[in-house]
């Protein structure tokens, strides 16, 4: 199965395409695909697809195809050995334990549990590694997609996708500076990706960090007077652009305070998310917090309002 099958939506400054024909497809609101929308990030748009997989053909065959690919791996048997038991599985289970159940999850902070696991026999030859390298990113994504839409998962607030570096300080009197990336802006706060290493290692011994994120230039859109002159707006946004020098436009926050974890690959790719609420901001820089609440207040309204107009008209 391909790795990269995520595609966007055209770019239209006044319209949002909904012709996309795969479950990946993604809505790009600005012209460089640094701001973008998922259905999967937001319950409103999960009932949505819902409806649109029933009555169109092309993105029902999508669905169906992905259904039928994870049906496969019911054929693909593995084994689990604990002590003096070995448990027969397969990897359609693996993949549902892990998303539904959280059954393989364990702190974040500590590396993820090794098993004896074995894709051979019930008698080896058995390799100690965590469930986790049985997995494919692309498998992975497809099962969360699917779960969604058969409501076996919570369905989540809205957020953006976004891409924008951004300058952490930490240290001695915040004199080293690192490059994080933002990943997602919701009401509730931010996601950030930053390597391991960086975390871990260097700023989380300091314990106190500033991010610096630049906010200002929110207020055109949150101003917008439709859907359309808000995606305007956020059309016109520059590559990386929350990033500032502006030390005005920042928050400060004890890194004990934020929820740090890593995707299920993360042995592999050494990448380490960091959850920052939006509480955590409030405290440091009420005025940037706000800011943020007012833009994605904003977006919800216009992407469903644009999702809604133009699933009528279809």
């Amino acid at each position: 199965m391909p790795t990269n099958v995520t595609q966007f939506a055209a770019w239209n400054p006044s319209e949002m395409s909904l012709e996309g024909e795969r479950l990946t497809d993604q809505i790009c609101l600005g012209k460089d695909g640094n701001v973008s929308f998922h259905w999967s990030d937001f319950r409103e748009a999960c009932r949505l697809w819902q409806t649109r997989i029933a009555i169109e053909p092309n993105l029902r065959r999508d669905y169906e195809k992905r259904l039928q690919e994870m049906e496969k791996l019911k054929q693909l048997p593995l084994w689990i050995r604990s002590g003096k038991t070995t448990t027969q599985t397969n990897l359609f289970d693996l993949y549902e334990g892990f998303i539904c159940d959280q059954h393989w999850h364990s702190d974040e902070s500590l590396p993820r549990p090794h098993y004896d696991i074995s894709l051979i026999s019930p008698s080896g030859p058995f390799k100690k590694m965590p469930v986790t390298n049985c997995f494919n990113l692309q498998t992975y994504r497809d099962f969360v997609m699917v779960f969604l839409l058969q409501d076996k998962l919570p369905r989540r607030d809205f957020r953006l996708r976004v891409k924008s570096k951004l300058l952490a300080e930490y240290g001695a009197n915040l004199s080293e500076v690192s490059l994080v990336e933002l990943e997602q802006i919701s009401a509730s706060g931010i996601l950030l990706k930053v390597s391991g290493a960086d975390f871990y290692g260097k700023m989380l011994p300091h314990q106190t960090m500033r991010l610096l994120l630049k906010t200002h230039f929110l207020q055109a859109a949150v101003q917008a007077k439709n859907p359309q002159e808000f995606k305007r707006e956020v059309a016109e946004w520059s590559n990386n652009p929350f990033y500032t020098h502006d030390k005005a436009e920042s928050f400060s926050f004890d890194c004990h305070d934020i929820h740090s974890s890593s995707r299920f690959d993360g042995d592999a790719t050494s990448e380490c998310f960091l959850r920052i609420n939006i509480e955590t901001m409030a405290k440091s820089n009420p005025q940037q917090a706000q800011r943020l609440q007012n833009f994605v207040k904003m977006a919800q309204k216009s992407v469903l309002e644009m999702l809604e107009t133009k699933h009528k008209a279809a």
